[in-house]
Order: structure tokens, then C-alpha cells, then sequence
């Protein structure tokens, strides 16, 4: 239910799940209750507040390195022209858009003065970014120095403009400050710093470290060919926020903190961008008085609104509450209607395991199990239910399956930490699997499993699955998969593993023999298995916005520089 008219907000609700005795993978405890709180922005208007755009490029040596599959393009050719591109798109949007381009090595350098750019003046611009020549080591400190001296000077004089730094590396520093703590003490939480990791050398933990500050965010370009998705999701915060320093704050429940891994009574987002469908999970012991109240100061009004003047105060948005049972109004008996948040229990047990993958001290053959299981749950429940369609769910077993033929790998933080952020921050752009297939020859290694034996090639005599569910490595205490790569629990382990929970009642949990339901012959699907899963090829999420999708697509055209 909406307070205000002019808020943005299109539709709002605050949802419990009917039967906590039904919902799967989450640790919810005794007389508490799972929810999601989700609203719906409206097609915002192009912003009218003046935006000022620090852009921080990072010119070293290894930025004209190419890589295999990318024809002798270097990484510089993709950053250039993206650039090219962005500029073209910047320079025919209707409000007013300033620039300054620096280029770091050893030394900042002022590539593009502070300019307002416009259809007149943008082929110089692109021909001074079309100049860069990579050399030199990397001195990430100097850089943000630079950085926060030319934005908090801006700040002073221009407060109630929009104004960011998009900073981009493809290394680590190694000259000036090294430590981490220090360069990330250089980082100002007072305006926007988007940190984009360029291709696989970069450093991911310091660049996620960065990004762990307020109003800062990290993108990782794991093709390079997707240069233009990544910046134009970047761009298009700055251009079409609907919301700006947002906060949830919650009564009568807590809310989910992806970062921390934590569960809050206040959530903070620095923008919220216009069209996109926002959600979050909750929990709470009182399901009919929790209510969250969004904060927050209005960016720009809809396309269709008729005000040219945006009450840009902060202040409270929206309350949203849990809408009452309906009275029948002959018998005067509560008519509840079933709610099955199922699918956000999913992705709230795939965040939580996304932030582990991030963690030092990860026994990593319990953590790939708990990859396994969870991937296997969700499968089946989609497949039970048909929606093998459904985007959020697709786009959960991506995570878990990037993640899963990654981790342990040289890259594997790397892809871990871009898919945890992504999840979290519901963007549009995600890595994909391209490059995480590189390393799936490794993991099957690991495993022990053929890569030759795959499921088109490879029938096993179902009669002896039975002898096979019951075997057992002596080394692990995982099933043998004779030339399979697949690992199924035995009775035992399902039934007294806490973190499938398949013997308590509701779920999909027959009212007989649970094991011989779940594997029977009947009812084995190789498809349910993360090892037999073919990975899908989208880098665009179920959480892009159309608008959004244009303006990426706007900046994403083949090197030709």
C-alpha cells in the first residue's frame, strides 16, 4: 500500500510463506517465519540533474596483452572501444553530462579534460581515447588520490549534481601503496566508485574489498567481448535512477544482508534504477505485524508523470505490510490463501553458500558437496513442478554451477565473488560460463571422474543402481561413482543431513521410504546431477530491465579501433 503518489514505486507486498514445515535448504528456527518483501519501480524518466563522470584507466603493460580466442584483440582495443561507444551514447542524451577521462601507470594523466560532452565535440574526445598506448607498471594509490582530490573538489562546488568514479584494472599494484587496508582508506564513500576487474589478473579481493564501502560496487569483465555490457549497466545507474540512498527499514522481522551474510533490521542501496523489480528476503516471529518502510530521496519522476521539478528530499517512500487474511462473511471464518516462497528459500540458501565460497578457510570437499545437494534440490524441484523456465531459478543453478567448476581454481574467487555480488546486487550483467568451462577439465580431475563418460555416451544397468547407491569410498565417505560423475547420499547420510532435511515433513518427501522415492529407478533423472549440467551461455540476467538492456546494447559493437 503506497503513502506517498510520488515515489516511484509502481506495486509493493510484503509475502510469508504459508508452511514453514515445507520450505527447503533454509535454517529458519522454531517460531519464526520466511518472507520476501518486493516492489516494482516505474520507466523513470531520463535524469535532468547534471551528472559529472570521473573515468580512472588503468594504462600498464598488461593492458595490451590478448588473449586466446580473441583474434590478437587486445584488452586496451575492447576498453577503447567501448569508450568510443559510450561517448556516441552520451553525447545524444538530452540532460547534461560531464567528463574527465584519467589514465594511471606510474603517473595519473589527464586524457580528457573536464568537459561537457555533446554531438560537436564528441570526435575529439574519441580520438584522444582511440591515443592510449598501455606501458608501465600499475600504482593503484596514486590514482585514487587523484581521484578523491578532482571529485571532493567537484563535490564543494557542485553538491546537488550526481557525480561517480569509474575506476578500471586489469592488475594489481605494485608500485606506491600495496596493502590493502591503506588503498582501501583512499576510497571515499561520499559519492559512487564502480570498480570493474579487468579479465583474470586483477585483484579480486581488493577490488572486492573496495566495494564493500558504502556506495561502492565491483564489476568483474570476464570476456572481454562483454566490455560494453559491464559499463553500460554501470552507465545506466547514473542515468536512470529512480531512488537514491535507499534504506529498508524493518519492524517486527529482520531482513537479509547479503554482504555480511547477516540478518538485519536495516538495508542500504545507493541507487535503485527505474523498471526493475526489487526483492529481499525476511523473517520474522510476528508475520502479522512485521512492515518494512523504504527511505530514501526520489532521482527522477515517470515518463508519464506531468511534474518537471523532482522532490528530491530524504524521506519515507513507501510502508509495506503483509495484507490481512480475508473473513469469509457467512461462516466469519479466516480464509488464508496459500503462499509458496519456495523458490526465494532457493535463493536464499545459494546466497549463503555464495558467500562461503568467498571465505579463507573452506574445507572445500565439504563445500562442494553442500554445491552438489543444493543444485540436486533445486533441479528436482523444477523439474517436478515444470519450471525448467523459470529465470530465477535457472539463474540460481548458474550460480551454483559456475561456482561449483571453478572453486579451487587459480580463477575460482574470482568467478565466486562476481556471481555472489551479481546475485546480491540483482544485476543485469553476470559472468558466464565461457570461461568457467576452462576450468571444468580440472574439476572432473579432482573428482576422479571421466570427462569421456558423459550422459549421452555412457547407459548404466539401473537393476544395480541399488549396489551402487550403497558403496562407499573409505578415503571420503562419498558414493562411488564407477565411471560416473555423479555422487549420490545414501539413506543415512540424506536422512540425517541437516542441510537437505529430506525426512522432515512437507517438500517433496514421499509419506514412504524416502530414499527409494527420491532414487528409485523410476524417478532417477541424470539432469538433476550439477556434473551433467550443460551451462546456458546468457550474460544478461532476469533481473535486467528493458530500458536497461538498450543501453547496453547501445555500447556494444566489435573492436575496430
Amino acid at each position: 500500500m503506497s503513502i506517498f503518489q510520488d515515489n516511484n514505486i509502481q506495486t509493493s507486498e510484503l509475502l510469508i510463506h504459508s508452511d514453514a514445515s515445507t520450505l527447503p535448504l533454509v535454517d529458519i528456527h522454531e517460531g519464526e517465519r520466511f518472507g520476501i518483501v518486493k516492489f516494482k519501480m516505474e520507466k523513470t524518466r531520463l535524469v535532468t540533474t547534471p551528472i559529472f563522470l570521473l573515468f580512472t584507466i588503468d594504462k600498464t603493460g598488461s593492458m595490451k596483452e590478448s588473449h586466446e580466442g580473441y583474434g590478437g584483440t587486445s584488452k586496451m582495443d575492447y576498453v577503447k572501444q567501448t569508450f568510443v561507444n559510450m561517448m556516441n551514447h552520451l553525447s545524444t542524451l538530452d540532460t547534461d553530462i560531464y567528463i574527465q577521462v584519467n589514465t594511471f601507470h606510474t603517473t595519473v594523466e589527464t586524457l580528457v579534460n573536464y568537459v561537457k560532452i555533446h554531438r560537436d565535440n564528441v570526435e575529439s574526445i574519441k580520438q584522444k581515447i582511440k591515443s592510449i598506448e598501455p606501458d608501465g607498471s600499475t600504482n593503484i594509490g596514486i590514482a585514487l588520490n587523484a581521484a578523491s582530490m578532482i571529485l571532493n573538489t567537484y563535490a564543494e562546488m557542485h553538491s546537488s549534481h550526481q557525480y561517480g568514479h569509474i575506476f578500471m584494472t586489469d592488475g594489481e599494484p605494485n608500485m606506491g601503496i600495496t596493502n590493502t587496508n591503506e588503498l582501501c582508506n583512499l576510497v571515499h564513500d561520499a559519492y559512487m566508485n564502480i570498480f570493474v576487474g579487468f579479465g583474470l589478473c586483477h585483484n579480486v579481493g581488493l577490488l572486492s574489498k573496495f566495494a564493500s564501502k558504502k556506495n561502492a560496487d565491483y564489476q568483474f569483465v570476464d570476456d572481454m567481448e562483454n566490455t560494453a555490457l559491464v559499463y553500460g549497466e554501470t552507465i545506466h545507474k547514473f542515468i536512470y535512477p529512480a531512488l537514491r540512498k535507499v534504506e529498508l527499514r524493518i519492524e517486527d522481522g529482520l531482513l537479509y544482508d547479503w554482504q555480511k551474510n547477516e540478518w538485519v533490521s536495516c538495508l542500504y542501496e545507493d541507487i535503485i534504477i527505474g523498471e526493475i523489480e526489487k526483492m529481499y528476503q525476511l523473517k520474522t516471529t510476528s508475520p502479522d505485524m512485521v512492515k518494512v518502510d523504504i527511505y530514501g530521496e526520489v532521482a527522477s519522476y515517470p515518463v508519464d508523470c506531468e511534474h518537471d521539478s523532482v522532490n528530491n528530499e530524504f524521506r519515507l517512500l513507501e510502508t509495506i505490510s503483509k495484507v490481512p487474511d480475508l473473513i469469509n462473511q457467512e461462516t466469519q471464518e479466516i480464509e488464508i490463501e496459500p503462499v509458496d516462497l519456495t523458490k526465494y528459500a532457493f535463493r536464499q540458501k545459494v546466497q549463503e553458500l555464495l558467500f562461503k565460497a568467498k571465505q579463507t578457510h573452506l574445507n572445500k570437499a565439504v563445500y562442494v558437496r553442500e554445491l552438489k545437494e543444493a543444485f540436486r534440490v533445486i533441479r528436482r524441484y523444477m523439474r517436478v513442478h515444470g519450471l525448467e523456465e523459470d529465470p530465477l531459478l535457472q539463474l540460481l543453478c548458474e550460480d551454483i554451477s559456475v561456482t561449483y567448476r571453478t572453486i579451487g581454481s587459480v580463477n575460482g574467487n574470482m568467478f565466486a565473488v562476481a556471481r555472489y555480488t551479481s546475485q546480491g546486487r540483482q544485476k543485469s550483467y553476470v559472468v558466464k560460463s565461457k570461461q568457467a568451462a576452462h576450468n571444468e577439465s580440472m574439476m572432473l580431475k579432482r573428482d576422479g571422474a571421466n570427462p569421456n563418460l558423459r550422459r549421452e555416451n555412457y547407459f548404466p544397468d539401473m537393476s544395480r543402481m541399488g549396489s551402487v547407491l550403497n558403496s562407499k569410498d573409505e578415503d571420503d565417505g562419498d558414493i562411488l561413482n564407477t565411471g560416473l560423475s555423479l555422487q549420490i547420499p545414501n539413506e543415512d547420510e540424506l536422512n540425517n543431513d541437516s542441510f537437505t532435511k529430506y525426512e522432515k515433513e512437507g517438500f517433496f518427501v514421499p509419506p514412504t521410504n524416502v530414499f527409494k522415492d527420491i532414487y528409485a529407478d523410476d524417478e532417477f533423472e541424470f539432469s538433476d546431477e550439477i556434473d551433467e549440467y550443460v551451462a546456458t551461455e546468457n550474460d544478461v540476467s532476469c533481473f535486467a530491465t528493458p530500458e536497461l538492456v538498450n543501453t547496453m546494447r547501445s555500447m556494444s559493437q566489435p573492436p575496430t579501433v
